[in-house]
């Protein structure tokens, strides 16, 4: 991983989160049953922590990440 980053606006109209990533030689994207070649996705925005897997797909190799996110950052699990 070579970053993780939590962008959110402060607009009460808005209730979702972003969370922009970096991954090197990743191909794509696995969380909640959704798989993007994109490097961000758009979660709802939590009231309390909320934990989300991330799977990473490279060319020869998986990697499942966790992360738990809070209303106002992200805390890396592993």
């Amino acid at each position: 991983m070579l970053y993780i980053d939590y962008a959110w606006l402060p607009n009460e109209d808005i209730n979702e989160v972003e969370i922009k990533y970096r991954f090197r030689n990743a191909l794509w994207f696995k969380t909640n049953d959704k798989t993007t070649m994109n490097n961000r996705i758009t979660l709802p925005k939590p009231k309390e922590s909320n934990e989300v897997k991330l799977i990473v797909q490279g060319l020869f190799r998986k990697n499942e990440y966790r992360f738990k996110l809070m209303h106002d950052h992200i805390l890396l699990l592993k």
